[in-house]
């Protein structure tokens, strides 16, 4: 994810998914900087969408909305993952 900055929003993150899926064999270190690299990135995009108007066409308004719904979610998925993180080790991985 951190080697391909222009990669597509959709792109990095199912990069990170799979990474993620193999977090286990990873130092803790390394996760928590693969976490907050797309947290920052979506919390970038998310800035970024909010400060956009929202569109009159009421279908594109709907997607529009999603879209921002989705990111949030994902804002919140990985504030999570970060946090778990963070804790004290505790038969997580390594």
């Amino acid at each position: 994810m951190l080697e391909h900055p222009h990669e597509s929003w959709v792109n990095s993150r199912s990069r990170f998914l799979i990474k993620f899926f193999f977090f286990s064999d990873i130092e803790p270190a390394k996760r928590i900087k693969l976490i907050e690299h797309p947290l920052m990135v979506c919390r970038l995009r998310l800035e970024n969408q909010q400060r956009e108007p929202t569109p009159a066409d009421p279908y594109q308004a709907v997607a529009w909305q999603r879209s921002l719904e989705v990111i949030e979610g994902e804002i919140h998925w990985l504030s999570q993952q970060l946090a778990t993180e963070k804790k004290p080790q505790r038969h997580r991985g390594h």
